[in-house]
């Protein structure tokens, strides 16, 4: 049995698209797990009413805490053999349980991931099977080509065995990058990891999702998450990894350090600001033979000078045309 677990906040326009496409699934030994997380909407009554109609579906209705909290809900419960994620405004094609449980059974992966398109974009799928160890997703996973020839950190275009993250669990309170912490903790303990060059899910952003959001601090929770992702990477022994996302995760401190000091003016960005510096400060050792020269140059700047390091990379991303500094 797959069980499918679907968060559920504040959809009510886009619920039943995505509950009909599990529905209509060819494979159909499902159980499937709907998460009101507090909906404000109508999103909870639809949730009820499709559990009434089909004794395959639970539903959890739980004051709002979160994506990940609404995750972790829905795995507690969770009782078949394999996990699959949905969000709430996507939906999947018909035969998409069917082809990655065909593909985790032939190859004996504990992870199979296949494509998603944005919207109406158009994949060239071949159609092809390929096995991967766990560490070699890995690092597709955290290539700048992950998208053309790699994996997803993303939950929801995988299919996992129920026994391979038995102790994982999303990074609560955090709305951005726990889905890569996520992947980086299961990953780095399975033995492999199938890639099917199939499209079966359609990825909707709707206005007000997170990643379409304005900015606000609440973005700044990926550092947590990168922290931990780099935690991970050392204690598995992959230098080269490690080394690259300890890089990763201080740049994505440093750019949301810019963020909250241009608007600084605001307590609630000005103390954030303050927490960053804080953080990167911790994060970097000089005496690590990891930086180049020029990165030592602009991190000293940073931590010395931090109002004139602002000035001078505003000025720079400037006339690299991002509109908010021009």
């Amino acid at each position: 049995m797959v069980s499918v677990i679907i968060p559920v906040y504040n959809v009510e326009q886009y619920l039943r698209r995505c509950i009909d496409s599990v529905l209509a699934q060819t494979y159909t030994d499902l159980e499937i797990i709907l998460v009101d997380d507090g909906s404000p909407d109508g999103s909870g009554a639809i949730c009820d009413e499709y559990a009434a109609k089909d004794s395959r579906i639970k539903v959890i209705h739980q004051a709002n805490a979160g994506v990940s909290a609404a995750r972790n809900a829905g795995m507690d419960l969770a009782s078949g053999e394999y996990l699959a994620f949905i969000d709430s405004d996507d939906f999947i094609e018909p035969e998409m349980y069917e082809q990655m449980l065909a593909a985790a059974e032939k190859t004996g992966a504990d992870v199979v991931e296949c494509n998603y398109r944005m919207g109406q974009q158009t994949n060239q799928d071949s159609g092809e099977l390929f096995v991967f160890t766990g560490m070699e997703a890995l690092e597709k996973m955290f290539s700048w080509e992950r998208l053309k020839d790699g994996f997803a950190v993303s939950p929801f275009n995988k299919l996992l065995r129920t026994a391979a993250a038995e102790d994982i669990r999303f990074l609560e309170g955090c709305t951005f990058a726990e889905d890569a912490l996520f992947a980086t903790e299961l990953f780095g303990r399975v033995n492999s990891v199938a890639k099917l060059d199939r499209t079966f899910y359609t990825y909707y952003m709707s206005e007000g999702s997170a990643v379409r959001s304005d900015y606000s601090v609440r973005r700044a929770d990926e550092v947590g998450a990168y922290c931990r992702i780099v935690e991970l990477l050392r204690g598995y022994g992959n230098e080269q990894l490690y080394v690259y996302m300890k890089k990763r995760w201080q740049m994505r401190i440093l750019f949301h350090w810019l963020e909250c000091y241009m608007r600084r003016s605001d307590p609630v960005f000005r103390q954030k600001a303050k927490q960053l510096k804080a953080q990167f400060r911790v994060s970097y050792d000089k005496r690590e033979r990891i930086y180049s020269k020029g990165d030592r140059v602009k991190f000293t700047a940073f931590l010395t000078c931090p109002h004139l390091f602002y000035v001078l990379y505003s000025s720079y991303l400037k006339k690299k045309g991002y509109e908010k500094f021009a």
